[in-house]
């Protein structure tokens, strides 16, 4: 089963349609990342609920099992049923992430990504979302991750933009800069 962007798309933005007249958006917004780190941590769940050789009637039970008597959100709830229903589920992880990105947005808050080569303690991720908060005028909330392919440095991605203070994106520049100087 393939993702599908224009899924992904249709049923993120009618959730958070759905669930802004509630009043429980960050809420909601907590609870569909719980439910998306779930997922994602328990392959054998999405190996079940993506499987098109297990029967519906098998999916269903196990997601009442798990996910009913108010252990996820109702929106969430049914949203997990119709994905299942309508043979989706595979873009589950993608359609929470997409609308806790776009209720963050209607928030006020742009969600994006910190990579760096090694962790960086808590301390160090306020000050560099304060820093680029106080340059941009915008509020972040970054999801932090270690990439061993970087040689240094950090690189900023949000929206669509990326700002590169890596060691390699340093070199790249002044390479560039060399280059134009000979």
């Amino acid at each position: 089963m393939r993702r599908d962007p224009e899924v992904i798309r249709v049923y993120s933005r009618s959730l958070l349609e759905a669930v802004e007249p509630t009043g429980k958006l960050k809420e909601y917004l907590a609870d569909a990342e719980t439910l998306r780190k779930f997922y994602l941590a328990n392959p054998q769940l999405q190996a079940f609920l993506e499987g098109p050789h297990i029967r519906e009637q098998n999916k269903d039970a196990l997601v009442d099992a798990v996910f009913a008597e108010g252990r996820i959100l109702p929106m969430l709830y049914n949203l997990l049923r119709v994905l299942i229903d309508k043979k989706r589920v595979v873009n589950l992880p993608n359609i929470l992430h997409e609308f806790y990105e776009l209720g963050q947005e209607e928030l006020g808050n742009v969600v994006g990504e910190v990579y760096s080569a090694v962790a960086i303690d808590p301390s160090r991720q306020r000050a560099l979302t304060q820093a680029l908060e106080k340059v941009t005028g915008l509020n972040f909330s970054f999801d932090f991750m270690v990439d061993e392919n970087l040689l240094g440095g950090v690189l900023v991605r949000y929206k669509d933009i990326s700002i590169d203070g890596t060691l390699r994106g340093r070199l790249r520049g002044l390479r560039a800069s060399l280059e134009t100087m000979v």
